[in-house]
């Protein structure tokens, strides 16, 4: 399956990047463009990241104003565009009501968030520890992937 990045980066964000590939550092977003491309490719599908718990790692983060989305999973059907993915989102800075689920890559980026171009690969517990969310134990993390239901990061420290 090829990889569009127009499936995972806002229409204007692309705009200015495809106008910077023509500019005087523009050997240096080719080569941010082809590493995103790579990150994405390697990205697991679903349930790709079952059983490594706080291990798992996020390959994309998008941002805007006081909002995060971490991506661990994409969708991998053949020749459909990108809708969701699996991540970590954190909304105008509410860390009490940040959650796993589902994340629809297409609403995010049509709401003008950007692809973070910097980013490396951090697992599940280093962006809990930057979200201040409390680590769940073993068992809570066990029960709450299994029912199939978002559940607030916060609900854990109960």
């Amino acid at each position: 399956m090829a990889t569009e990045l127009k499936d995972f980066i806002g229409k204007d964000q692309l705009d200015v990047l495809s106008a910077m590939l023509n500019g005087e550092e523009g050997e240096f977003f080719k080569e941010k463009l082809a590493d995103i491309k790579k990150a994405i490719e390697s990205m697991p599908g679903p349930y790709g990241t079952e059983g490594q718990g706080m291990q798992m790692k996020a390959f994309l983060h998008y941002f805007t104003g006081g909002s995060d989305w971490y991506i661990f999973e994409k969708d991998n059907v053949e020749n459909e565009p990108q809708l969701q993915a699996f991540g970590f989102a954190c909304i105008n800075c509410d860390e009490q009501n940040a959650e796993l689920g589902y994340i629809n890559i297409s609403e995010i980026i049509a709401s003008d968030v950007e692809l973070d171009l910097y980013y490396k690969p951090e697992t599940l517990e280093d962006i809990l520890e930057k979200h201040h969310q409390p680590l769940p134990d073993e068992d809570s993390e066990e029960e709450s992937q299994d029912d199939g239901e978002d559940v607030p990061l916060g609900s854990f420290d109960e």
